[in-house]
C-alpha cells in the first residue's frame, strides 16, 4: 500500500471540505440578503441559544459517518495506488554506459547461399 500518498489525499480532502465550509460562511456573512435571511431563521427557531447545541448536536452525529468514508477513501487510494516498485541497480555496468549500448545498432547477419 501507498500510505504516504493516501494520507497525503485524505487530508487534502479532508482540509478542501473545511475550505469550502468556510468559503460558504465568508459569502453568507458578506452578503446582506444572506446574512438576513440566516438571522431571520436563527430568531425564528429561539435565537442562538437555541440554535447552537442544535447544529453542534447534528454535527457531532455526522462526524462517524465522515470519519469512516474518510478512512475508505484513504484506503482505497492506498491500494489503487501502489508504491513504485524501484529497480536493484546493477553495479557491473556503469549507467552512463548503458545508453550507448543500447543505442548502436547491431549489424544484421550475413547470408550465406
Amino acid at each position: 500500500m501507498n500510505w504516504p500518498l493516501a494520507i497525503t489525499t485524505g487530508a487534502l480532502f479532508l482540509l478542501g471540505l473545511i475550505v469550502i465550509v468556510v468559503l460558504f460562511v465568508g459569502i453568507a456573512s458578506v452578503s446582506p440578503a444572506m446574512s438576513q435571511s440566516v438571522l431571520r431563521f436563527v430568531n425564528d427557531a429561539g435565537g442562538w441559544d437555541a440554535v447552537i447545541p442544535t447544529i453542534i448536536s447534528r454535527r457531532l452525529a455526522t462526524l462517524p459517518t465522515t470519519l469512516l468514508l474518510l478512512v475508505g477513501l484513504v484506503l482505497v487510494i492506498g491500494r489503487l495506488f501502489p508504491r513504485p516498485v524501484r529497480k536493484p541497480h546493477d553495479d557491473r555496468w556503469p549507467p552512463w554506459k548503458k545508453a550507448p549500448r543500447r543505442l548502436i545498432p547491431r549489424p544484421a547477419a550475413s547470408r550465406c547461399s
